[in-house]
C-alpha cells in the first residue's frame, strides 16, 4: 500500500562502537503498518568500503546518520547481509530496529506536544460496534442515542487514564491504506495519544516519559491479555506560540504473532480496562528488585501463551510462571519450602494470600496433595514432571 509504505534514498555515515563508514547511500523502506520488514540497502559511494563494512561492520549494532538544515534522520539496526562481488554497487542490508525522522518547521520555544502511536491488537480497546453508512457523515460506527432522530448522540470507543504528564487515550482508529490502482481499505488500527502543553517544552524528555509511561501501561495490558502488547509507530506534533515546530516519524520493529480471539476478555472489557491504572499504580510502588522478579514471571507467562506453539513449550513456560510467582508470594518463608514439593508449596502459598485454589483445580484434593501415602499432584506438575523425564 503506497500511503503506509515509505521508502527514502538518504546519504550519511553509518557507525559502530568502534568503526565509521562515511559517505553511503542508504535506500531504506519503512511500513508504519508492517513493522517487521523494515529494512535499509546500503550502497558504497567510494568503491573502497565493501570490505571494511564486511569486516566490521557484520553482525554488530549500526547507527546510521543523516542531517540537513531542516531535517534529521537516525536509525539502527543489525547487518542481515553482505555482498562482495556483483555488478552493482550495493554492499549490504540492515534490519531495520529503530527509525526516527525529525523535520523542523522552525526552532522557537515549543509549547504544545501530541503524540500518537500505534498499537497492536488489544481486546480490551477493540471497536464494539458495526460500520454503518451515513448519507451526509458517511462511513460510520454507528451511533449512541437513535431516540432523538433530530440530533442523534455519537458514542465513543475511547478509553483514557490520567498519568503524571497528561491524559492517556487508548481508541479504536481507523487507517485508510491505497494501492497503486487507487483502490482505498479502510481497517481498524488501534491507536492511543497523550498531549501536554507548558513554557519551553522540552521534547525530547517529555517523548521518553511518554514512551516510559505508555510501556508500563503495555505492559500491564500485555498481562491482563496473556499477549505482547506493543507500540511500533508513532508521531509526534510540537509546536510554538506562532503554529510551527517540529514534527517527527518513529518507526520501531517488533515481533509479530496472530493471537486467536479471546471472548472471555471481550465479554468483560470494561472490567479489565477498570483494572489497568490500579495494576499499573501497584506494579510501580514495587521495588526494583520486585519489579524484576516479578517481570520474569510475566514474561514466561506471555511467552506460554504465543500462538502455535507446542503443548510442552507452553506447559514448561506455565509451570515456570508459577514457580517465580511462588518465590514471590513466599517470600522469606521460600527457604523452609525448599525441599517441598511444588503443588505443596502451591497450596500453601494461595492459602496465605487468600486465594480460592480450589475453585481452579476442583479435581484436586488437600489431604491427598499433603499426604505422604497418597501421590498426588496438580496436573501441571504431572505433565511437566512426565515430560522432563521423557527426555
Amino acid at each position: 500500500m503506497k500511503d503506509t509504505a515509505k521508502n527514502r534514498v538518504l546519504y550519511g555515515a553509518l557507525k559502530t562502537d568502534a568503526h565509521r563508514l562515511e559517505n553511503v547511500r542508504c535506500e531504506v523502506h519503512l511500513n508504519a503498518l508492517e513493522p517487521s520488514n523494515m529494512k535499509a540497502d546500503i550502497y558504497d559511494l567510494d568503491g573502497t568500503n565493501t570490505f571494511r563494512f564486511m569486516k566490521d561492520f557484520m553482525g554488530k549494532e549500526i547507527t546510521f546518520e543523516y542531517s540537513a538544515e531542516d531535517e534529521e534522520i537516525t536509525f539502527s539496526g543489525t547487518a542481515s547481509s553482505g555482498q562482495i562481488t556483483g555488478a552493482s554497487d550495493r554492499i549490504g542490508s540492515l534490519r531495520i530496529d529503530g527509525y526516527r525522522q525529525n523535520l523542523y518547521l522552525n526552532r522557537d520555544p515549543l509549547v504544545t506536544a501530541s503524540f500518537m502511536y500505534y498499537l497492536t491488537p488489544v481486546e480490551m480497546f477493540k471497536r464494539r460496534r458495526m460500520k454503518v453508512f451515513h448519507d451526509m457523515k458517511g462511513l460510520l460506527f454507528g451511533y449512541d442515542d437513535w431516540t432523538n432522530q433530530n440530533k442523534p448522540l455519537w458514542k465513543s470507543d475511547s478509553h483514557s487514564y490520567q498519568t503524571v504528564i497528561g491524559e492517556l487515550v487508548f481508541y479504536p482508529g481507523l487507517v485508510f491504506e491505497e494501492d497503486e490502482d487507487g483502490e482505498v481499505t479502510v481497517r481498524d488500527q488501534t491507536k492511543v495519544t497523550i498531549s501536554m502543553s507548558g513554557d519551553n517544552i522540552d521534547i525530547e524528555k517529555l517523548k521518553t516519559s511518554a514512551e516510559n509511561i505508555l510501556e508500563n501501561y503495555l505492559h500491564i495490558i500485555s498481562f491482563l491479555e496473556n499477549r505482547f502488547v506493543y507500540w511500533f509507530y508513532g508521531e509526534i506534533d510540537a509546536r510554538s506560540t506562532n503554529g510551527k515546530g517540529i514534527v517527527s516519524s518513529v518507526y520501531k520493529w517488533i515481533p509479530t504473532w496472530e493471537y486467536r480471539r479471546n471472548d472471555y476478555i471481550e465479554r468483560h472489557s470494561k472490567e479489565y480496562r477498570d483494572l489497568v491504572p490500579t495494576l499499573v499504580e501497584k506494579y510501580l510502588a514495587l521495588s526494583d528488585q520486585k519489579r524484576l522478579e516479578l517481570d520474569k514471571a510475566i514474561k514466561q507467562l506471555l511467552v506460554a501463551a504465543k500462538p502455535d506453539q507446542p503443548v510442552d513449550t507452553e506447559l514448561i513456560y506455565w509451570h515456570s510462571c508459577l514457580d517465580m510467582l511462588l518465590k514471590i508470594l513466599s517470600g522469606e518463608r521460600t527457604s523452609d519450602r525448599k525441599y517441598m514439593g511444588f503443588s505443596r508449596k502451591l497450596v500453601l502459598a494461595c492459602e496465605e494470600e487468600n486465594i480460592e485454589w480450589a475453585d481452579l483445580y476442583a479435581y484436586a484434593r488437600r489431604e491427598d496433595i499433603f499426604s505422604d501415602e497418597v501421590r498426588a499432584d496438580f496436573k501441571i506438575t504431572t505433565f511437566r514432571n512426565n515430560m522432563i523425564s521423557s527426555r
